[in-house]
């Protein structure tokens, strides 16, 4: 069962030696009786400034709700403030379609979202370990599993994302940003720890059952040949 969606800018892990611009994370419960949780952690990469479609539509609508609220603050002091008007369209159900993907990706007939939350996902392949929350009280009862193949996304995009973060305002109209120095993650951890991390590739099982990683592989990725 998924739980929730969060960003983290810069990212909180270092993929094979390397911290990216952020981190989307999709967490789930594991196992209700105990809380333990698995969390998928996909990199978010700005070097190629790659527009990503899918994570337009999360920051518009985050967008939306941070400008309403904005708005409203300066409403208080301004009572002669028109109410907020929306400022990006609202997608048609046919460009919701075009935009999360088909039946093999997820969008179905019927279903009670018209968007995928899983259309974040690079890849299938992993590392892995056993740890903690990121967040207090930092409960070490996460299994972490971190996507091997970032996700492209451009720099106006990045930078849409950090104001969102930096800049959030709560309910009475303070900044109620967790960001230090304009950074909303967790330092990278001590490497002396009992973590014993994992990774699995494309030599270490087939997934040919996931059709949507049709066309979707750069040709440098070890799973190149599964999305071709």
């Amino acid at each position: 069962r998924t739980l929730y969606a969060e960003i983290k800018m810069p990212s909180e892990h270092y993929l094979f030696g390397r911290q990216f611009t952020g981190e989307f994370h999709i967490a789930h419960k594991w196992d209700a009786g105990s809380g333990r949780l698995v969390i998928i952690a996909i990199m978010m990469d700005d070097s190629s400034n790659t527009h990503h479609p899918q994570l337009e539509e999360f920051i518009r609508e985050w967008e939306e709700k941070a400008w309403e609220r904005r708005h409203n603050c300066l409403r208080r002091v301004d009572k002669g403030k028109r109410p907020y008007k929306r400022y990006w369209p609202i997608r048609s159900e046919s460009e919701m379609k075009d935009i999360w993907g088909t039946v093999d990706s997820g969008y179905r007939k019927g279903d009670k979202a018209n968007w995928n939350l899983y259309a974040f996902l690079t890849t299938a392949w992993h590392c892995g370990y056993d740890g903690s929350l990121t967040v207090p009280p930092c409960t070490e009862k996460v299994r972490w599993r971190i996507l091997d193949l970032p996700m492209q996304i451009s720099r106006e995009q990045a930078n849409r994302l950090k104001s969102l973060l930096v800049e959030r305002l709560d309910e009475n109209c303070k900044k109620s940003t967790k960001a230090y120095k304009g950074r909303v993650n967790r330092p990278l951890q001590d490497k002396n720890n009992d973590f014993k991390p994992w990774c699995c590739d494309s030599g270490d099982w087939d997934p040919k059952y996931r059709k949507e990683w049709k066309g979707k592989f750069p040709r440098w990725y070890h799973g190149y040949k599964y999305g071709k």
